[in-house]
């Protein structure tokens, strides 16, 4: 089993508690897998279970999420140096960060998650 950060493009659903503070944005999730579709897989199942919308809905998962998925072998960015500590110690590590309501949304549907 591998460490991996997954990256995903969301909306915050209609029961997110900051449904109307924030528009879009990417959720970070550390977690172990044995492959990158494994963790993947997983980790869009956990999402799916929270309060958000997925970007870009198509028939498979890898096509349903607009997803980034590396190795989590340290990275510059303090977050995600955090939720890759958490996902050592308990198994999975969450970070997101949104755009405010307002936001010019640009071409976000069309980028790829960082």
């Amino acid at each position: 089993m591998k460490l991996y950060r997954v990256s995903l493009k969301v909306r915050p659903s209609k029961d997110h508690p900051k449904f109307f503070d924030v528009q879009f944005g990417y959720l970070h999730i550390c977690l172990f897998g044995e492959s990158r579709d494994d963790a993947g897989e997983r980790a869009v199942t956990i999402v799916e279970q929270l309060p958000y919308e997925r970007v870009n809905k198509k028939e498979t998962w890898q096509e349903t999420w607009r997803a980034s998925i590396r190795l989590a072998e340290g990275s510059k960015l303090p977050e995600f140096l955090l939720i890759e500590e958490r996902a050592k110690e308990v198994g999975i590590g969450v970070f997101a960060h949104f755009c405010v309501t307002g936001v010019d949304e640009g071409n976000f549907e069309d980028i790829d998650p960082p």
